[in-house]
Parts: structure tokens; sequence; C-alpha cells
């Protein structure tokens, strides 16, 4: 990625790093992934444009 990370991303990811660790870390990330996943089908079922990052 050419962009920088928005901070809100960071913050979370660290405060569940702090607080977690690394089992909380891979259960974000699994977590992540079937968002993304289910994000991205809807976008290939609507046709609907990739959101733009904010800012």
């Amino acid at each position: 990625m050419d962009r920088q990370t928005d901070k809100a991303i960071v913050d979370a990811v660290l405060q569940i790093r702090d607080r977690f660790g690394v089992y909380g870390l891979r259960d974000m990330i699994a977590l992540a992934e079937r968002e993304l996943a289910a994000a991205e089908a809807a976008l290939r079922e609507f046709g609907s444009p990739e959101q733009a990052p904010p800012g």
C-alpha cells in the first residue's frame, strides 16, 4: 500500500495488541478477513464502486 494507514486503524490494532496480546490480534485478523470477504461479495453483487478511504 502506498498510502498512510489511518490513525484510527493503527490505534485500534495497538489497543487490541496491548489488551489481548497475540491471541487477540489473531481473533481480530480472523474477524477482519470475514468482514472483508462479506464486503467484497456485496460489492460484486451490487456492482458498487469501492469506497474511497476517508480524508
